[in-house]
C-alpha cells in the first residue's frame, strides 16, 4: 500500500496546502508565472498508453487527488488575481 493511502492527511497537507501557501506569497509579491510541475497520478489507471493530457482526470489515491485539487486551486487562485492573462504554464511529468 502506498505512503499515500496509510497517510493522507500527509500528502494533502503538503500537495493542497503547499501549493496555497507558495501561490499566496507569490500574489503578495506580485509573481505572476511559474512552471508548476505535476504528475501523470491525476489519471488514475488510464485506458489508453501514452496518457495525454485530453484523458480524463481519475486519481485512485490521495497523492493523486491532492495534486488535481492543487491544479484546480493553482488556476482559481490565478483567474481571480490576475484575471487578464491567461493560465500559467503547466508541465506533466510521466
Amino acid at each position: 500500500m502506498s505512503e499515500s493511502v496509510e497517510q493522507p492527511a500527509k500528502y494533502y497537507r503538503n500537495n493542497v496546502t503547499g501549493t496555497l501557501t507558495l501561490l499566496e506569497a507569490m500574489c503578495a509579491a506580485g509573481i505572476k508565472n511559474f512552471v508548476f510541475s505535476s504528475t501523470c497520478a491525476t489519471y488514475g489507471v488510464s485506458q489508453e498508453i501514452p496518457i495525454t493530457e485530453n484523458q480524463p482526470q481519475k486519481p485512485i489515491n490521495p497523492y493523486g487527488k491532492g495534486k488535481l485539487m492543487a491544479i484546480a486551486k493553482r488556476e482559481e487562485l490565478h483567474q481571480l488575481t490576475f484575471p487578464s492573462q491567461t493560465t500559467t504554464l503547466e508541465c506533466k511529468s510521466l
